[in-house]
């Protein structure tokens, strides 16, 4: 099984929210780790430490593995983190869109992300091709 301690859910934490894990949404995390048995191929560990060594690329791997290999346990490692966020309710701001319904300028905004989210899933398809 992946070393615990070497998956750092620090920076996965920090891409999908914007903020460092409390104690507690450690615990959990490494709780589902060893429930769900982590263990990343050889491609996956590289992408990992990848990521590691380059947080800014993890959407560019993340949006890549989305259109290649959406059930690849890199990015079960990220939905494990994103099941924690949902239950914590200082994020829910973040990741609700509810905010946004009665201002006209959030179609805008949704229009904008899907833009963002295309050209990243496009870029990081030729990324991980390449590792």
């Amino acid at each position: 099984m992946q070393a615990e301690a070497s998956l750092n859910p620090e920076i996965y934490f920090r891409y999908l929210s914007g903020k460092n894990p409390d104690a507690k949404s450690v615990e959990l995390y490494r709780a589902a780790i060893k429930h769900h048995k982590i263990e990343f191929s050889k491609k996956e560990n590289r992408l990992h430490n990848l990521s590691l060594r380059f947080p800014f690329l993890i959407p560019f791997i993340d949006g890549g593995l989305a259109l290649t290999q959406p059930l690849s346990l890199y990015r079960k490692n990220i939905y494990i983190i994103l099941c924690i966020l949902e239950t914590c309710p200082e994020y829910f701001p973040l990741l609700s869109s509810s905010y946004d319904k009665k201002s006209s300028a959030g179609f805008f905004k949704t229009f904008l992300h899907g833009i963002r989210a295309a050209f990243t899933g496009l870029f990081g398809v030729i990324l991980v091709k390449l590792i």
